[in-house]
């Protein structure tokens, strides 16, 4: 029953699916029409306002070609031929064909009172060749016609004429004549006539929608022709084959966009496209429906079909257009038959309940209404509508309803399988991680014992630091290869995201090498890195970039026995192109090919999975591809191989730049975590992080070139009213610091445009101390000696991007406490040792002053003054000015030789020559040391004494001031930074040039010879010690 019932619901909509193509050829407007020859247009209110079909009853003159009513007159009598139809019924068999004749079509229009001026008239379909005129004078044609064949040719392209009219009735006669089509002939659709830009607007609308059909069944086309190529055995290429015929049909009539393209196309060739595409079409379709059923199709009616459309098609491009129509009404009956068998086809299907074969029943009953509506335009029984392309667009969407219905069924068939896959692929990653994670505490409890043995145990011989480097060398390639895993894991499972930004390469190589160079325990290999500075950056992921070098140099050491390993770059091609040169004994030519298996560069499809010490190198190659980089393996001279690593520059920040200089990049990733790109949330807003004097307004300096990193950094410390101060480059920072002499805390990026934040952390320490400026290093890569390479190079702490920004913050804090501490400790000891007097100069001063009151009381009173003096520029030090006009170290420095020379009498002698003016600043307890120190350990160590020298004067935008004495001079073995013997108040010769450094970026100059004397040399830049105007003393 329920059988019964789906298949009488099916054929109702199959019949009002005919009935619907039927209704639409049928008139349902309440437009006037033709009777016994005349139009009247006197009553309707649309004239000049409308278009009107001009269909009815017109007067048909066979075997004539009038064009005006005098000549009409005299004629025999006309008959009453319906236009728009066929007029094979009308030509009284003048010929042997009942469409083949020619004849006249009249039509009397009059308008009345309502005369319009200017009418269009739109002329879509007369067939075969005809010629319109109105009141005598032509206004539009289509072919060539003759009352016989020898004027005759053939053509059917639509038009629009234009014609004044000036008169109450008008008369429209139409010439036609058809030698072509044996099977229709005449107006074979109606004429409109009206306002011009109202036929205009209805013509173009027609066209772009006809336009856009035709277009849309080529992409369909298409779209299944790509499908064939991925699965051949589905019939998608009959599928392919149906729309693109479809669409060349489409364009030969209508509007018949491919007169568009060539103009001048014959009639028979428009003909002959039409059958070819019109077979085409059925046979595509049926054969798409052989493919998708065919235990369900005959192979006999198949074989019979091709056969019938082979002949048809071949006797359409022999034969002329006269003779091959009259083939017509034959292929009409066999495309009647076939659309009868695919519809019983697809109804046996529906037998089975399946979903997708009622939408396949609903795409071959639309194929089959648009197929009888075509057939009615053919023999000349309706027009082309809307209609028409409105079914073959829903034909056209059912079918591909169809394919992706199939398309989602063996998804979700496969959605299951891969489900499956997946769990299990996942399984095996997760656990791979977990044994991995596990891992990594006993080896780092393995690395960390042998560290501490290493470097706490100093009785330890040669061979037993050897064995012990070598267990610390295995636990950090066993930690790699232990990473290596979670990311193979990670890399299976959902890929490993990068977080890519420019990277200066010369800096990260140095760094590698640097790093690397531990794991040789022999000078049997040298790294050589020859990469130039002034290279631009790459577009690159630190960590992993990182990763990928270390790859390689480490597997070039394993291949090499002995000899160098090199590195270059080059830009080639907005590419950087690195090196890696590995030359000397043990390199062959079976070396590139050893490096080819393990880097996987083999053809893909022959590729098999990573194992033991191939992994890290599969990773190299897997991260290199993420990188869009290019990674090759040559042999270059005897005992060289060549490892090429090829990776994108940063286009964009060249644009503009100058040498050696970029513009600023906003980098795509995030690297603290910060909310909304660095804004810190409005809760912390309030109050800073720690309350304390220590840390207000501390001065910090950010060495970086990551933009985003920068400005997250700067809101950061904003937040506890922190001055900082920005510079991309390191040699500029270390400029910088030699003017910001407040400077509390630097943090530095590992990797920088010019040099490694490495590199800067080694040239601060050469004039700073950890205590007097610390050094927060900021690295992005994770590997666990950084931090050994990090203390090495003198920072006081490092963290791991992407940092959390409250551990950050209290790092930043503990830094600045420290050095704030540190600072206020030595300028409390400095105020304390230059407060107090040794007792021995003190009790000698007192002594000589006590002698000389009875034998010399004038030189008692001068020592006595000098002595006062030397007293309260002792006293009156400031330990929070870090400089002090030199006029009063000056003055500390005569009252003290003063002294001494009351003393030592004629064992000492000096000279105090001032060649320049004294308006500058100079560091307080500078020179009085130095000359304390040319007394004590120099000059009085003489047995006849000694002359020291003073000197003062100006070079260009420098104070040069120089001690110098002829005492006993310094040992050759003591460096000039070595701490001196302790002078007066503690202050060594080694704190003087630590302060001069700090201060000014460049410290004492010592020059000394054994038993010649020393000369020290102090050099003050006037821009920093020039004394301002507003100085009063």
């Amino acid at each position: 029953m329920k059988n019964k019932a789906l298949f009488g619901m099916l054929g109702f909509i199959l019949l009002l699916l005919i009935g619907a193509n039927v209704a639409s050829q049928l008139k349902w407007d309440d437009q006037p029409e033709a009777r016994n020859g005349v139009l009247d247009l006197s009553k309707w209110d649309g004239v000049g306002q409308k278009v009107i079909k001009l269909k009815g009853e017109w007067d048909f003159y066979p075997k004539q070609l009038w064009g005006d009513m005098a000549e009409a007159k005299t004629g025999p009598l006309s008959k009453q031929a319906h236009v728009p139809g066929n007029w094979s019924n009308m030509l009284l068999n003048m010929y042997d064909s009942q469409a083949f004749g020619y004849g006249t079509y009249h039509l009397r229009i009059q308008f009345g009172e309502h005369q319009p001026e200017l009418q269009a008239f739109q002329v879509p379909l007369i067939r075969s060749a005809h010629r319109l005129l109105i009141n005598g004078e032509e206004i539009g044609a289509s072919g060539a016609l003759d009352d016989g064949l020898k004027q005759y040719k053939g053509k059917i392209k639509p038009y629009i004429a234009y014609t004044q009219i000036r008169t109450d009735s008008i008369d429209i006669f139409v010439q036609v004549a058809n030698f072509d089509h044996a099977t229709s002939g005449g107006i074979i659709q109606a004429i409109r006539m009206g306002p011009p830009d109202l036929i205009v607007q209805e013509q173009q609308q027609f066209a772009a929608f006809e336009f856009g059909t035709i277009a849309f069944f080529i992409v369909f086309g298409l779209y299944f022709g790509v499908l064939h190529l991925q699965d051949r055995g589905s019939g998608w290429i009959y599928l392919s084959f149906f729309f693109l015929c479809t669409a060349l049909l489409n364009s030969v009539q209508g509007t018949r966009w491919l007169l568009a393209i060539w103009p001048e196309m014959p009639y028979r060739m428009t003909v002959t496209v039409y059958w070819l595409c019109s077979i085409s079409i059925l046979v595509g379709m049926f054969m798409y429906l052989a493919v998708r059923h065919e235990q369900r199709v005959n192979r006999l009616f198949k074989r019979g079909l091709l056969v019938i459309s082979s002949a048809m098609a071949a006797c359409i491009l022999v034969m002329p257009t006269a003779i091959s129509t009259r083939l017509l009404p034959l292929w009409l009956m066999v495309s009647f038959i076939v659309h009868i068998y695919i519809l019983l086809v697809v109804l046996r299907n529906l037998r089975s309940g399946d979903e997708q074969n009622r939408y396949e029943f609903w795409s071959f009953c639309l194929f089959s209404a648009q197929a009888l509506l075509n057939s009615l335009v053919l023999f000349g029984f309706g027009e082309l509508t809307l209609w028409y392309f409105v079914q073959m667009i829903g034909f056209s969407i059912a079918i591909s309803y169809l394919f992706l219905h199939q398309f989602f069924r063996a998804y979700q068939k496969n959605e299951a399988l891969t489900l499956e896959l997946h769990r299990v692929n996942r399984f095996k990653s997760e656990f791979m991680t977990g044994i991995s994670e596990q891992m990594i505490t006993p080896l780092n409890a393995m690395i960390g014992v042998a560290e501490a043995r290493l470097h706490a145990d100093e009785s330890l011989s040669m061979e037993q630091i050897h064995d012990l480097r070598l267990i610390t060398s295995v636990g950090w390639t066993m930690r790699r290869l232990v990473d290596d895993m979670m990311d193979f894991a990670r890399l299976l499972e959902a890929g490993i995201a990068l977080t890519v930004r420019p990277i200066h390469l010369p800096s990260v190589v140095g760094e590698v090498i640097e790093r690397t160079r531990y794991l040789v325990f022999s000078d049997s290999i040298t790294l050589m890195n020859t990469i130039p500075q002034g290279l631009p950056p790459i577009v690159a992921d630190e960590q992993r970039l990182q990763q990928i070098l270390t790859g390689l140099i480490q597997s070039a050491l394993k291949l090499t026995i002995e000899g160098t390993i090199t590195t270059k770059a080059s830009v080639l091609s907005n590419r950087m192109e690195l090196e890696i040169i590995m030359q000397g004994t043990g390199i062959t030519d079976d070396t590139a090919a050893t490096l080819v298996k393990m880097l996987h560069l083999e053809d893909e499809a022959s590729r098999p999975l990573p194992y033991d010490e191939h992994l890290g190198l599969f990773l190299v190659h897997a991260l290199v591809k993420l990188h869009q980089g290019r990674i090759s393996v040559a042999s270059g001279l005897a005992q060289e191989v060549v490892i090429g690593l090829s990776l994108p520059i940063a286009i964009e920040l060249l644009a503009g730049s100058s040498a050696g200089s970029f513009p600023e990049f906003h980098g795509n990733s995030v690297d603290l975590s910060l909310q909304a790109q660095g804004l810190v949330d409005q809760r912390l807003r309030s109050r800073k992080l720690y309350e304390s004097q220590e840390t207000e307004r501390a001065e910090i300096l950010i060495v970086s070139d990551d933009s985003l990193n920068i400005n997250v950094l700067v809101k950061l410390l904003a937040m506890d009213q922190y001055r900082v101060t920005v510079v991309k480059k390191g040699r500029e920072a270390l400029k910088r610091l030699h003017h910001m002499r407040d400077t509390d805390l630097v943090i530095v990026e590992r990797i920088l445009q010019d040099m490694s934040g490495l590199d800067v952390c080694r040239n601060i320490r050469e004039h700073f101390t950890s205590f007097e400026l610390p050094i927060l290093l900021m690295t992005s890569a994770g590997y666990s000696d950084h931090a050994i390479a990090a203390s090495q190079a003198g920072a006081n702490d490092f963290l791991v991007k992407p940092v959390e920004w409250s551990e950050l913050r209290v790092r930043i804090l503990t830094l600045v406490q420290l050095k704030r501490s540190v600072g206020a400790r030595i300028q409390m000891e400095l105020a304390f040792l230059q407060a107090q007097i040794k007792p021995h100069f003190l009790f000698n001063t007192l002594n000589s002053i006590a002698a000389l009151s009875k034998k010399q009381p004038e030189k008692m009173t001068d020592l006595l003054t000098e002595f006062g003096h030397y007293l309260r520029e002792s006293f009156r030090f400031d330990s929070s000015e870090p400089l002090v006009p030199f006029e009063r170290e000056l003055k500390l420095v005569k009252s003290y030789l003063h002294i001494e020379k009351v003393r030592f009498e004629d064992w000492l002698t000096f000279d105090i020559q001032v060649m320049t003016e004294l308006s500058f600043w100079i560091p307080p307890l500078t020179i009085q040391p130095l000359v304390e120190n040319a007394v004590r350990h120099g000059i009085m160590r003489r047995a006849d004494g000694g002359h020291l020298e003073i000197c003062v004067w100006q070079e260009g935008g420098d104070i040069l001031i120089t001690v110098k004495d002829n005492g006993v001079g310094m040992p050759a073995e003591l460096p000039p930074h070595a701490e001196a013997a302790p002078l007066t108040g503690g202050i060594g010769l080694a704190n003087i040039d630590r302060r001069m450094k700090q201060l000014f970026g460049y410290g004492l100059t010592i020059s000394s010879r054994p038993g010649e004397g020393t000369e020290i040399r102090i050099r003050l830049p006037m821009e920093k010690v020039g004394i301002h105007e507003s100085y009063t003393g």
